[in-house]
């Protein structure tokens, strides 16, 4: 695993823009925060938008495959989600975040360059967009840490039943639970083979979110997992996120491995930093999840 260099505060911020189209005032209060924690910050003012996208497919991939292959830029922290990042993905030089490692930071639909990211076996960062710091500034104290050289550790939470108890080792992989399955059959999903395993979601019902989790069993992509650790599953139908992911863990059983939840990460309020890629320890015992 290649993981990229130390961000000191006085880097350059790339704000790529690779999804939807960006809310002007929170993008403009999350370059804000960058610039008052000591980074300087670049943006492409220029990129026109189309319909809900923030311009055309090539525009995109030029915005980000340009920003990668800076040697000026230090880290690229994605604009916003939304929807977009998978339409880029054929645009992309497979090999350039290997000839050009730096990190790149974000979630939800972002989770599409994620997977790209790990397919070149490259570390990335599912961490807070620029205009997610608009309401939610303290989410760049975790990202700090990490562009800092620290490892991540978590508390987590284990159900009282039915899952197995234990330690599982392996690199962490995964994100937004659309997007792993949206990617299903495409070379951009990894192998998921003695991988951790880490989703969340926001705004889905009960049903779809079963459906998905079928689509990785059933296509046998989850067999040999080593753990799943779940996020936040944020407004998804009527229940509690726990309650959420205690049903979905149900489909796990069968593998016989440990699962736990309650990492703060997500659509929440609370979207602390993690590093995709890098290897992990869930000890469903300790009820930790401890980069190693």
């Amino acid at each position: 695993m290649i993981i990229p260099k130390r961000v000191r505060k006085n880097a350059t911020i790339y704000v790529a823009q690779v999804a939807g189209k960006p809310h002007d005032s929170p993008l403009k209060k999350g370059i804000e925060v960058l610039q008052e924690a000591g980074f300087e910050v670049r943006y492409n003012s220029d990129l026109q938008a189309e319909g809900y996208l923030a311009g055309s497919d090539e525009a995109r991939a030029k915005d980000l495959i340009d920003a990668i292959k800076d040697e000026s830029i230090d880290a690229i922290i994605f604009g916003r989600g939304g929807y977009g990042s998978m339409r880029i993905l054929e645009r992309i030089p497979d090999n350039l975040l290997v000839n050009h490692p730096k990190w790149l930071v974000g979630y939800s639909d972002i989770t599409a360059i994620h997977l790209w990211a790990q397919t070149q076996n490259v570390a990335s960062i599912h961490g807070t967009l620029v205009e997610s710091l608009a309401n939610n500034p303290q989410n760049l104290d975790s990202l700090l840490s990490l562009f800092g050289g620290a490892k991540s550790a978590f508390e987590v939470r284990v159900f009282s039943q039915g899952t197995k108890d234990g330690i599982a080792k392996g690199k962490l992989i995964g994100g937004n639970l659309s997007l792993l399955t949206a990617l299903l059959g495409t070379r951009w999903f990894p192998n998921l083979d003695n991988k951790i395993l880490f989703i969340e979601e926001v705004d889905e019902k009960l049903y779809r979110l079963d459906r998905m989790i079928h689509s990785l069993i059933l296509d046998g992509r989850a067999a040999k997992l080593q753990g799943v650790v779940f996020g936040d599953f944020t407004k998804c139908g009527s229940s509690a996120s726990k309650k959420v992911a205690k049903k979905l863990s149900k489909f796990f059983l069968p593998l016989q491995i440990p699962i736990a939840y309650g990492l703060p990460i997500g659509h929440n309020k609370r979207n602390d930093s993690i590093m995709l890629g890098a290897s992990y320890e869930l000890n469903t015992n300790k009820k930790t999840l401890i980069q190693i």
